[in-house]
């Protein structure tokens, strides 16, 4: 969990930096918990709502690839449909007003997400109770509660991933861009 935290990081850094010259209305530290929560929504809650995570003993052994991949499919389109969004947003705000170009990008984003989701295919392969010739369950599956704990917890880490990378990110980009806006600024006001 730890490498993979630095390479969302790292990943999240290029990303800040390709998007803070552009966003001209809000400053570094909103920037980077804006990010960080839209790298959470996209990159992992869409694709947990279609495809969520299995414990190691839940799922046929024979389908971890094509699962994973249908996986992969479906964050790809998640996050490339936020990056059209943004471009939608900001084609509507034009017309229709900020707040307005936003809501209706939103909703679009939403609509082509089902659509996505809807069209891959489905993996249901929780093991159900094994029974005998006779009828008489001799295995019970795999227990209900704890496949919803295991995916419960597995939202609240990448949740707490994603929040520590915002609030790190957040801070210490406050800190950097906020000392050279303030030099920046000085020597203009002096003038």
């Amino acid at each position: 969990m730890l490498i993979f935290g630095v390479a969302m990081g790292a990943l999240f850094a290029v990303l800040f930096c390709v998007v803070y010259p552009r966003a001209t209305s809000v400053g570094p530290r909103s920037l980077s918990l804006l990010l960080a929560a839209a790298a959470f929504g996209a990159a992992y809650l869409v694709p947990f709502v279609k495809y969520p995570p299995n414990p190691p003993a839940v799922g046929q052994a024979d389908t971890i690839r094509a699962r994973t991949g249908w996986y992969l499919v479906m964050v790809l389109a998640s996050v490339v449909l936020a990056i059209a969004v943004v471009w939608l947003a900001r084609r509507l705000a034009a017309r229709l007003g900020a707040w307005n170009g936003r809501l209706l990008a939103a909703g679009a984003y939403l609509v082509a997400v089902a659509v996505v989701a809807v069209l891959l295919p489905t993996s249901d392969e929780t093991p159900g109770p094994l029974r005998d010739a006779a009828g008489a369950i001799v295995y019970p599956g795999f227990p209900a509660d704890v496949l919803y704990e295991f995916r419960l917890l597995s939202l609240g880490t990448q949740l707490l991933l994603w929040a520590t990378i915002g609030l790190v990110f957040a801070t210490l980009a406050g800190r950097l861009l906020g000392e050279r806006a303030d030099s920046v600024r000085a020597p203009s006001i002096a003038a």
